[in-house]
């Protein structure tokens, strides 16, 4: 019998003293234990443990049966099980790079970098490529992700596309499904009805703050701000439209922290409290906002950040997740059926790196073929954290999945290193949101 190598102490003022939580990550067990217990499982004593401890961490994935288990090579199987699992073909697709707005912090250089725009041959192309890819993977369902750019600026000009793939699914009994990433400004009733019809079950609206915070952010080419029409684009998705309420993004760093909580108490009194709530983290990983990288937190800060903001959040009526989960995944671009589709027809895997041609995994060429396959996606594919020994043995593993790629390679230049974002440190804060009642009861 030996100690799992992923159980994680938890200790905090709002925790009894003399009290820890004990949250083995793999299997999500949780136990307020105390002071002799933390001892004699840091210390690996398993004999000292009660038998009815010892039973239940035994159950509980706590304690191992078998010396021999290498917990790390469990995970790496269901990583690899998840990464190649095709039932779901997702593309991101970037329908233009243009933008209407030109903010402080886009790590896509705001519109300035590339504001190349889907064309009818291009868009032909690519839906012959996800016919091919559907069929190759025996996928059953396609999921669009409508992004940019600014998606909104020409989304009527990919309605034909749009219909083309819509009806493929249903002829050959797919699900079929979209969702929009957009600032928000042309969410007015000609779009959200072109939404509609293409069953878009999730719109992205991003606000950074009350009026002069998110107008010194979120600015127009001409510098200025934009904080009236994005609110009037989440008052038209809210009013209006029948899929969902928009998912409300809130990008936080040092600049705009403090001032968060006053804009979810206008949200509140504007109505919009049955919006979903997210908060981003604003990173200074890519080429186009290397500047902004002096303004944004760093990992060991983050648990500190949320807690508070989700607290208020809940305390206003917002829905906002913050349960602890499981990741065999860090990133749904990890999957082997996931894409990322440039206005170029270029094919990257992450979003964050379009336009890098040293990241561009290949090409869609004539009636959807595969084109120009590089090195780079054949170095993307064969990330697993088993093999990046930081990854392997870190407690986080099981919350985190490793990390995600884009951090990695901004720190090392590499896909396979650790890609430490937004879980240490925050996974502590969710277990004890989780479980707060239990701890005070």
């Amino acid at each position: 019998m030996k100690i799992s190598k992923y159980n994680l102490f938890i200790q905090d003022e709002s925790i009894p003293q003399g009290k820890y939580l004990l949250c083995n990550t793999f299997s999500g067990a949780t136990f307020l234990v105390d002071e002799e217990v933390k001892k004699a499982i840091e210390s690996q004593e398993i004999s000292v443990l009660d038998k009815n401890d010892a039973d239940s961490f035994l159950e509980a994935g706590v304690l191992l049966e078998d010396d021999s288990v290498d917990e790390a090579r469990i995970h790496s199987y269901f990583y690899e099980k998840e990464k190649f699992d095709n039932r779901v073909l997702s593309l991101t697709i970037l329908l233009t790079m243009a933008c209407n707005l030109r903010c402080v912090y886009c790590y896509e250089g705001a519109g300035v970098v590339s504001n190349a725009t889907l064309t009818d041959e291009i868009r032909d192309n690519l839906f012959e490529f996800i016919k091919k890819q559907a069929e190759d993977r025996r996928s059953e369902r396609i999921v669009l992700w409508l992004f940019g750019g600014e998606p909104l600026l020409y989304l009527d000009q990919n309605v034909m596309f749009l219909e083309k793939v819509q009806k493929y699914c249903e002829e050959t009994g797919k699900s079929f499904e979209t969702h929009t990433v957009t600032n928000g400004i042309l969410c007015n009733a000609e779009n959200l009805k072109i939404l509609e019809r293409f069953n878009c079950q999730s719109i992205q609206i991003t606000l950074d703050g009350v009026a002069e915070i998110h107008n010194t952010r979120r600015v127009y080419a001409d510098g200025r701000g934009s904080f009236d029409e994005v609110m009037q684009g989440i008052r038209n998705v809210v009013n209006t439209y029948p899929l969902c309420n928009p998912i409300i993004r809130i990008n936080i760093d040092k600049t705009n922290l403090d001032r968060t909580y006053e804009l979810l108490e206008m949200l509140k009194d504007e109505g919009l409290n049955g919006c979903y709530i997210d908060f981003g983290i604003v990173k200074g990983t890519t080429a186009s906002c290397a500047s902004y990288q002096g303004n944004c937190f760093c990992e060991e800060e983050l648990g500190d950040v949320l807690l508070p903001l989700w607290r208020k959040t809940k305390e206003l009526g917002f829905e906002i997740n913050t349960d602890p989960y499981k990741k065999f995944l860090h990133c749904g671009l990890y999957s082997d059926s996931s894409f990322t589709i440039a206005p170029t027809g270029d094919v990257y895997k992450c979003w964050d790196f379009v336009n890098e041609e040293r990241h561009r995994i290949a090409s869609i060429g004539e009636g959807g073929a595969v084109t120009d396959t590089t090195y780079a996606y054949y170095d993307w594919m064969t990330r697993n954290p088993y093999e990046i020994e930081e990854c392997r043995d870190c407690v986080y593993l099981p919350a985190c999945g490793g990390g995600c790629v884009g951090t990695s390679f901004a720190e090392t230049n590499q896909y396979h290193a650790a890609g430490c974002y937004k879980v240490k440190g925050v996974i502590e804060k969710q277990i004890m949101e989780h479980f707060r009642k239990a701890i005070n009861a």
